[in-house]
């Protein structure tokens, strides 16, 4: 029995290499990042990823759908332009932060 096939002129084989077994590329890269998600850093950053993204998106409802709010004044500014500061600042401090908790880790890792 053959087991290639020609589809649009082109040779497709069944038996192509499993990405799953071992020894295959497929299966060291998958190894590698479910290696990376169990790590506690990634599990940190990704909370802090979580953390901004619903902050930001308070930001963009407000923006849209409570324009009159965004319009209003707080230290003598309009509440869009210090709450958009405040969300680069926060951005700022969690990358530092993070950058901090990462070296840290890495470093109490080696030990």
């Amino acid at each position: 029995m053959h087991d290639d096939k020609t589809v649009n002129n082109v040779n497709v084989n069944k038996s192509k290499e499993n990405p799953k077994a071992p020894g295959s590329a497929g299966n060291s890269a998958m190894a590698g990042l479910d290696k990376l998600i169990r790590t506690k850093k990634f599990k940190v950053g990704l909370a802090l990823f979580a953390i901004y993204s619903v902050i930001y998106t308070v930001f963009t409802v407000m923006g849209t759908a409570y324009k009159q709010t965004f319009a209003s004044r707080l230290f003598g500014l309009n509440v869009g332009i210090v709450f958009g500061m405040f969300l680069i600042f926060l951005a700022i401090a969690m990358a530092i932060w993070f950058n901090w908790y990462a070296q840290k880790t890495d470093s109490t890792e080696e030990e």
